[in-house]
């Protein structure tokens, strides 16, 4: 009963984990996009800043990125720092769920060598986005290649990787036990 309970903590903890994550992102992205579009945005205030970013914002319920709520705390933040809060970001969240991950799995499948693989497809992922993302950069297709990457990176950022060892688990752990029969 502890176990199950102990899971639905770690589900609901990603869960939650996965709404803030987006919002840290889309709050980020949307000063520096939005910034980027007006001459001396960089240079004002935060109180300034927040004025000059509601103008842009259209109430869309059905489009999160011009109609989440500020998270001021980023509004006096440099660009430099935004930039770099962005990389942050990138790398706390995707240590956080692979370790929400990687709990879950050990609970479930309560095998050591299904985390040690998550943890290596975790590490493949994340060298073939950085990969991805320097190919584009040195070729000049930083845009394509950074989406691409972009939605590798999005991917270890959730509950993707469970969504994937859970079933190759359950389907290995079967058919082992079939074929040994």
């Amino acid at each position: 009963m502890k176990r199950k309970a102990f899971l639905l903590l770690l589900l609901a903890t990603s869960f939650a984990l996965g709404f803030v994550q987006e919002n840290v992102k889309v709050n980020i992205n949307f000063i520096l996009d939005q910034g980027d579009r007006m001459t001396g945005f960089f240079d004002q205030t935060a109180e300034v800043k927040k004025q000059w970013l509601n103008q842009q914002k259209i109430f869309s319920p059905l489009d999160y990125y011009y109609s989440h709520s500020t998270l001021d705390v980023f509004l006096s933040v440099s660009k430099v720092w935004l930039v770099r809060l962005k990389w942050i970001n990138t790398v706390v969240f995707t240590a956080l769920f692979l370790v929400l991950n990687g709990a879950v799995i050990q609970l479930i499948t309560r095998d050591v060598k299904m985390v040690r693989h998550l943890v290596l497809a975790y590490a493949v992922s994340f060298a073939a986005a950085f990969a991805l993302y320097a190919i584009g950069i040195a070729t000049g297709y930083a845009l394509e290649l950074y989406a691409v990457s972009r939605k590798l990176i999005g991917a270890l950022q959730s509950m993707v990787p469970l969504m994937i060892f859970i079933p190759a688990w359950y389907l290995y752990t079967h058919f082992q036990n079939t074929n040994s029969r």
